[in-house]
């Protein structure tokens, strides 16, 4: 069963798959979470090329100050204007709004047994996981 969801989701539920990650779980719903990740993380991956090349063809590039040297920027930092930031922001906006397929079956809530999880997690982790019904979870 594959899941169906918007890039922006993606982006969202990969923060909260990271957390669910690292906590323990029996074997079965440690791997389905540590698959699940791996195949959000690469589209995650292919988002930020896609925004780096967004910064690139609207921002502009200026030294880089001793700070962002600092912290191993390089010389030059590229970035984008208030003139060309709506263009931007309408472009990111755009990426998040493409429809993704991740080819793998979603976590019930049976998976999670007795752990306790965060509201905001469980928002974040959407169409990731479904009840008992066979529905999402932010439907049940």
């Amino acid at each position: 069963m594959a899941i169906q969801m918007t890039l922006g989701e993606v982006l969202e539920a990969e923060v909260a798959l990271t957390r669910l990650a690292a906590m323990p779980w029996p074997v079965r719903t440690g791997y389905h979470i540590s698959k699940l990740l791996r195949l959000l993380r690469v589209e995650t991956q292919l988002f930020e090329q896609q925004r780096i090349a967004a910064v690139r063809e609207f921002g502009t590039p200026r030294p880089a100050t001793d700070e962002e040297r600092a912290r191993g920027n390089g010389e030059e930092i590229t970035q984008v204007p208030p003139a060309r930031m709506t263009e931007y922001l309408r472009k990111v906006t755009e990426l998040q709004q493409l429809p993704i397929t991740i080819d793998w079956a979603p976590l019930t809530i049976e998976a999670f047994g007795d752990q306790r999880l965060t509201g905001i997690d469980m928002l974040a982790l959407g169409p990731l996981v479904m009840n008992g019904a066979g529905e999402g979870a932010q439907h049940g």
